[in-house]
């Protein structure tokens, strides 16, 4: 299996356990949207999570990102609140933080979401 088919595949299991949280649309919903705003929209929750857990969220969004930018903003929310979710669960101390970055995908913009933390990780032996 390709690389490619096995992100596809791992984002289709995320979507799948969060359905039951939001109005499931299995079609995708490309449209224009502020990427800012949505993106920020998240952070209060996440902040007030890492004030909890007494550690730091970061949420960094790279300036060269342009406002509006075609996306499915509840796929995106949904995929990013299940990530960033699991690294709370498994971060007691240091930090949470995501970083979104302007790259270049096959000559079109792309945005890289990069979700960081200091969790214990994964054991060697999984």
């Amino acid at each position: 299996m390709a690389n490619c088919d096995i992100l596809l595949c791992l984002i289709n299991i995320i979507l799948d356990f969060t359905q039951e949280e939001f109005d499931y649309n299995p079609k995708m919903n490309y449209e224009a949207v502020d990427i800012r705003k949505e993106i920020t929209s998240l952070c209060p929750t996440f902040k007030m999570r890492a004030e909890i857990r007494k550690i730091d969220w970061i949420c960094e969004i790279d300036r060269l990102i342009p406002n509006t930018f075609k996306t499915d903003s509840g796929r995106l929310k949904r995929i990013l609140i299940n990530l960033i979710g699991n690294s709370f669960k498994f971060t007691t101390k240091g930090f949470v933080k995501m970083n979104l970055s302007l790259i270049k995908v096959l000559e079109k913009d792309a945005i890289k979401i990069s979700i960081t933390d200091t969790g214990r990780g994964i054991s060697k032996k999984d």
